[in-house]
C-alpha cells in the first residue's frame, strides 16, 4: 500500500558535506563525537591521534563570537591551564582555532555524569556524600 509519498535519501556526497559542515577540522584530532551542547559551546569526544588518547573539545558557537565572548572563552582556557595540576579540575592540552576559525579548547575527557545528571537521577544526596561534593568543589577556588 503507498500513500503517495516519496522518500528522497541523501547522496554519499551531501551527508559527507554535512558531517565535515558539523565536525570541526582541527589538525591531529579525529573521531568527533558529540557529547554536549550548550549556550555557549559543543562539546566534542575525539581522538588525539599523535598521542593515541581520548580527549574531551570544547568549541564555540560561532554565534557567540563577540568580543565579550572571546575574551571569557580567553580567559576559560587560561584559568583552566592554571588550574590544571588540582585532582579536581581537568587537565588543559591545547587551544586554538578550527578550520573554520572557531576557538576551541582540548581537556582530559573524563568519562562519567555531570553533578546535575547525578542529582536528578539519584535525587539528594545522603549528608556524607553531599560533605565529599561540597568539600571537592570548595577546594577548586
Amino acid at each position: 500500500m503507498t500513500y503517495g509519498m516519496t522518500v528522497r535519501v541523501p547522496s554519499y556526497s551531501s551527508i559527507e558535506r554535512l558531517r565535515r559542515a558539523v565536525t570541526p577540522e582541527i589538525p591531529g584530532l579525529g573521531g568527533f563525537e558529540q557529547v554536549g551542547r550548550g549556550g555557549f559551546g559543543t562539546v566534542y569526544r575525539a581522538q588525539d591521534e599523535r598521542l593515541d588518547r581520548t580527549v574531551a573539545v570544547k568549541v564555540l558557537h560561532e554565534t557567540s563570537f563577540g568580543a565579550d565572548a572571546l575574551a571569557r572563552f580567553d580567559r576559560e582556557c587560561r584559568a583552566t591551564g592554571l588550574l590544571s595540576s588540582h585532582p579536581n579540575i581537568v587537565a588543559v592540552y591545547d587551544s586554538g582555532q578550527t578550520g573554520d576559525g572557531s576557538m576551541y579548547l582540548v581537556m582530559e575527557y573524563l568519562e562519567g555524569r555531570t553533578l546535575a545528571q547525578a542529582l536528578f537521577e539519584d535525587g539528594p544526596f545522603p549528608l556524607a556524600r553531599a560533605l565529599r561534593v561540597a568539600h571537592a568543589i570548595e577546594s577548586k577556588r
